[in-house]
């Protein structure tokens, strides 16, 4: 317990290492207690029996009402903190929410489902993305192509995902999968285009979802080439 001695702020411990326990919803009883009692046992041994039975029925009704106020306390200071006191700003965001997804929509989703719906999903399928890419001076069987997507099965879900940043912009994949990848002017498949000579890094362009890949000799220059730009840089290349 705190109190003021001329001005100096002192603590006075109501029982041992008591300014070293934090207050809490379980300990709250024994702490107004203690608290009240202390400060009524030098008139306990003046009084008759009669006037302290009266005192500990008045006793035992202050704390039980000490104990209500402090829950009511309670209760607001939650109430403000996570309510109340972001009034506006939740409202604010309600408001802008609503303008992309009605509230009244919430009710069909749990929050896994609806954070796929606003995210993506996180796993990456090689064989959805394969089948949905176009090319440019490339095709299929090209064998840098066929190179490009053993690396991809090659790598971790981690390290596609940072692949698949790296080429679109973004580390989801959109729901439906690969064939609803959006780029700036709506709908754009991810695109491997030609480009460049074999000493060339590769260079990706987000807004359009599109990789140039250099035409290199071997598969292992390729990954090396790869690795580098996914793993060694942030935003490497990317325009």
């Amino acid at each position: 317990m705190d109190y003021e001695v001329l001005g100096e702020l002192r603590t006075h411990e109501l029982k041992p290492g008591g300014r070293d326990i934090l207050l809490t919803d379980a300990n709250k009883a024994e702490y107004i207690e203690i608290s009240i009692l202390p400060k009524s046992g030098n008139y306990r041994r003046n009084l008759n029996a009669s006037t302290i039975a009266s005192f500990t029925i008045l006793l035992g009704a202050a704390i039980q009402y000490f104990k209500s106020i402090y829950s009511t306390f309670n209760h607001l200071m939650v109430n403000w903190r996570f309510s109340r006191g972001v009034e506006d700003q939740t409202n604010a965001f309600l408001t802008g929410f609503e303008d992309v997804f009605p509230l009244q929509w919430l009710q069909y989703f749990d929050e896994r489902e609806l954070e796929v719906l606003l995210c993506g999903m996180q796993q990456i399928d090689v064989d959805d993305w394969q089948s949905h890419t176009t090319y440019k001076k490339y095709d299929a069987r090209s064998p840098q192509v066929l190179w490009f997507w053993k690396f991809v099965r090659s790598l971790t879900q981690q390290r596609r995902i940072r692949l698949l940043q790296f080429v679109t912009g973004t580390c989801r994949v959109p729901v439906g999968g690969f064939k609803n990848l959006m780029g700036n002017n709506g709908p754009q498949p991810f695109c491997i285009e030609y480009i460049g000579k074999d000493s060339w890094l590769p260079r990706s362009h987000t807004c359009f979802n599109r990789l140039d890949l250099p035409p290199y000799r071997s598969y292992e220059q390729l990954a090396e080439k790869l690795s580098y730009a996914i793993d060694e840089t942030e935003g490497f290349g990317q325009e």
